[in-house]
């Protein structure tokens, strides 16, 4: 029976920003292998350049806070600085920016660097499936923009008749003709449902 291969979904990473963002260049073509940690995207958000902006401001006051000392000012305002200056670097990673590319602004120090560019990194290594998106396109938050797909394993979904004289279990062994040559595999899962259209059983 003719069957499909298609990434394994465990070791399938969906590639989102968590913000609004426009795609301003992208690095990776469909089907390249990738590291984790390389750039896929470049990306440009109003959110994020004023995450970036609240970072350099709460920076600037938390270095002008220590260098004043404990002695020099109220403990409220010295708590208050650190923690402003704490959230911001938290926000502005969770939004996507990399340890970096932040220490990059804060060492520049100039406003007219909170722009809101930053960088969408390889969570894993892998292979880049299903590219959904075009440069210069706005991406709304938690939209799949590409997958990166570790292809060591990987499934086959077989659709095989409903009434089988032997019926196909999990744990049952199989044997994959791919170009002629012969991989041992087994079933893992097989589903109750028939489909549709065809009247098959996906294995």
């Amino acid at each position: 029976d003719p069957g499909e291969v298609i990434p394994n979904a465990d070791s399938t990473t969906k590639v989102t920003t968590r913000v609004p963002a426009q795609i301003l260049k992208r690095y990776v073509q469909e089907g390249q292998h990738v590291k984790a940690g390389e750039p896929l995207l470049d990306l440009s958000s109003v959110d994020m350049a004023k995450t970036q902006g609240d970072l350099l401001l709460a920076s600037q006051e938390w270095v002008r806070v220590k260098s004043l000392g404990k002695d020099a000012i109220s403990a409220k305002r010295y708590s208050e600085a650190q923690v402003a200056y704490q959230h911001a670097y938290s926000t502005a990673l969770a939004y996507g920016m990399t340890e970096e590319e932040i220490n990059e602004l804060l060492k520049t120090q100039k406003p007219s660097n909170a722009k809101g560019e930053f960088k969408l990194l390889a969570p894993r290594t892998g292979t880049i499936f299903n590219i959904n998106f075009t440069e210069g396109e706005l991406a709304e938050t938690g939209r799949v923009l590409l997958q990166v797909v570790e292809e060591k394993t990987v499934w086959i979904d077989a659709k095989l008749p409903p009434d089988l004289v032997n019926p196909v279990s999990v744990g049952d062994k199989v044997r994959v003709i791919v170009s002629g040559k012969t991989i041992i595999g087994s079933v893992i899962q097989v589903h109750h449902q028939l489909d549709e259209v065809t009247r098959t059983r996906l294995v």
